[in-house]
């Protein structure tokens, strides 16, 4: 009877722990305002493209992750322009309850809108 109620309770804790996960998604918009409006941006993580920007939404994709975001964007007659966007936490974090949350990154999001302005090539 004892392991029954172990188990129960340990299962319990265990579906806790994912509820942030649940919640919050695993994937998050940014809005982001690009100068120029035909610039192609790119987000990266762990050197891999993780999001592209969209123009008609003026936003983009990206797995959620406590790891920084490094956006490129590029642009005919532009320098390219790369900008780093470090996650911040949720609000509404329980501590001690979401470990698992905090390994996946689920609790983290990126903070925008961000704006992008790019210099034009001399």
């Amino acid at each position: 009877m004892s392991r029954l109620i172990a188990g129960g309770a340990l299962g319990f804790a265990l579906s806790l722990m994912g509820c942030a996960t649940v919640m919050e998604g695993r994937s998050e918009r940014i809005a982001l305002n690009v100068t120029p409006e035909n610039a192609q941006c790119f987000g990266w993580r762990d050197g891999k493209v993780v999001g592209t920007y969209d123009p008609t939404s003026q936003s983009m994709v990206v797995s959620k992750s406590k790891d920084d975001l490094m956006i490129l964007c590029r642009a005919y007659g532009y320098q390219a322009k790369r900008i780093w966007v470090a996650p911040s936490t949720s609000d509404w974090d329980v501590p001690g309850v979401d470990a698992v949350d905090y390994v996946t990154g689920a609790l983290h999001r990126y903070d925008g809108p961000l704006i992008i302005i790019m210099d034009q090539e001399q």
